[in-house]
């Protein structure tokens, strides 16, 4: 049962390797930050599969997620994007 979870967790790797590329921009981040942030939420409800190892790693990587993401209010792009943009 665990090895089979271990699926959930290529999200991580394909991200890793999506954004070394060096070529995202605000229209890839923040939709591929909703997917990681819904497979976290996801992955944590069923936590009992899981070792208490790999629970704080998802809490973790759930805040440090949450941290970047709140840090797109504060683009002006992001703002400018979403039609909240004030001089």
């Amino acid at each position: 049962m665990f090895l089979m979870s271990l699926g959930n967790f290529q999200i991580f790797k394909d991200a890793t390797l999506f954004f070394s590329q060096g070529t995202s921009n605000l229209a890839t981040v923040i939709p591929a930050m909703d997917i990681i942030d819904s497979m976290i939420a996801t992955t944590s409800e069923a936590s009992q599969k899981f070792c208490l190892a790999i629970c704080v790693a998802l809490a973790v990587g759930s805040i440090t997620l949450n941290k970047y993401y709140n840090k797109t209010d504060n683009s002006e792009v992001y703002c400018i994007s979403m039609g909240v943009f004030r001089l």
